[in-house]
């Protein structure tokens, strides 16, 4: 009688006699048809690698409907325009705006060079028009430029006064200018000045009289000393003759310190008022001693007035004169009484040399007498047969003069 575990032992050796065969034959059959397999296998790798991989195939890169390289793979192109919109945040402000459409156009290479990271960031940057918010100043002379803030033109404003501020005490500064700020929400960033771009235009344009122009009115307070002219005094000199001067003392101009308040538009002074002034040093007047001595002596302008009065002996009036009556008529007339004749004459005033003669004086000859008119000449009344007349004292032996006024 067969047992049940003798059906078990004969199956497992019936399955191991099987599994063996198997196993051997399928190893033979394998070392038959190997070659076939390993062809098999390339020929699916390559496959597998030209539809992966596809040589010869690519895509052209289009970006806003502009051609910028060619590449095999597009997931990395749109990794590195992900990488360039981070960049230009960072550099530009993450409030900034753009329109960026990218396209890819499958095709053959035919030899095209695929496009590199940094050559595509710096093609599409170039061409992408990238805007954001900000404020465009306006003046009186249109459109300036456009800013980024109202702080910043605040600041942009304060440091266009400082150039007029800087050595000045007491100053106060304003923008005179019509200006405004207008805020758009789509300011390319090219148009976008910072600070120091901003002054540097402002700098440039009003070093050449192009726009804009900020008008920066400017009030201080200012001290100066000024000249005080001197004065002229004259002073009257009997021992001149009129018309003649001369200068006493030069004199000098005082100075004084004044204290203004300056109003300056662009540094161009258009009022100044004074606050207070101080003197410094007093003016010394110019002194000038002026002659009061006429150049024609009086009794001579009463002498000339008998010029042809022909001679008389012992004649006092303008009838006819001698000598001596002409001399004591012409006196008489400036209130001078003097004696009648040449001998009394003589001793009336004071004696002069012939070098210290003025005019006026009497010159005295030997029984004759005569009035000095000056440069040797004299006005008398000659002897009989002629008249009143002027001639030189030389035409008689001079002994002295008389100065009698």
């Amino acid at each position: 009688m067969i047992r049940d575990n003798d059906f078990s032992t004969i199956r497992s050796r019936t399955y191991d006699r099987f599994d063996y065969s198997t196993s051997r034959l399928l190893l033979k059959r394998f070392k038959q048809n190997s070659l076939y397999m390993i062809i098999i296998a390339f020929m699916l790798s390559v496959g597998v690698s030209l539809a992966v991989f596809q040589p010869g195939i690519g895509y052209e890169i289009l970006v806003n409907g502009e051609h910028i390289g060619f590449t095999k793979n597009p997931k990395d192109i749109m990794q590195t325009l992900s990488s360039l919109d981070k960049d230009l945040r960072v550099t530009k402000g993450e409030d900034i705006k753009y329109d960026m459409d990218v396209k890819f156009v499958k095709g053959k290479l035919d030899g095209n060079k695929l496009v590199n990271a940094d050559d595509l960031k710096i093609m599409v940057s170039s061409m992408l028009s990238i805007k954001k918010p900000a404020f465009i100043l306006k003046t009186d002379d249109g459109i300036a430029f456009a800013i980024d803030s109202k702080e910043s033109m605040d600041s942009i404003l304060e440091g266009v006064k400082v150039p007029y501020l800087e050595g000045k005490r007491d100053a106060e500064a304003e923008i005179v200018s019509n200006i405004s700020l207008i805020e758009s929400k789509n300011v390319p960033v090219d148009k976008i000045l910072n600070y120091s771009q901003a002054m540097s235009y402002i700098t440039a344009s009003n070093a050449t009289s192009e726009k804009p122009k900020f008008d920066v009115k400017v009030s201080y307070t200012a001290t100066s000393e000024k000249p005080i002219k001197r004065g002229v005094t004259t002073i009257g000199d009997s021992s001149m003759y009129e018309g003649e001067s001369v200068i006493q003392s030069a004199g000098s101009d005082g100075v004084k310190s004044v204290e203004s308040r300056v109003t300056e538009i662009n540094g161009n002074v258009i009022s100044s008022n004074v606050l207070s002034e101080k003197v410094l040093q007093e003016p010394k007047p110019k002194v000038i001693k002026v002659g009061t001595k006429p150049k024609v002596a009086p009794v001579l302008k009463i002498a000339y007035n008998y010029l042809g009065v022909p001679y008389v002996w012992g004649g006092t009036t303008p009838r006819g004169f001698d000598c001596s009556g002409f001399v004591q008529y012409v006196y008489a007339q400036r209130g001078i009484y003097l004696p009648r004749t040449t001998y009394e004459q003589v001793n009336v005033g004071r004696r002069v040399s012939r070098s210290q003669l003025q005019p006026g004086d009497l010159c005295h000859f030997p029984g004759h007498v005569g009035i000095y008119i000056g440069d040797g000449m004299m006005i008398h009344a000659p002897k009989p047969g002629d008249v009143v007349s002027v001639a030189s004292i030389d035409v008689r032996n001079f002994l002295f003069g008389t100065r009698v006024e």
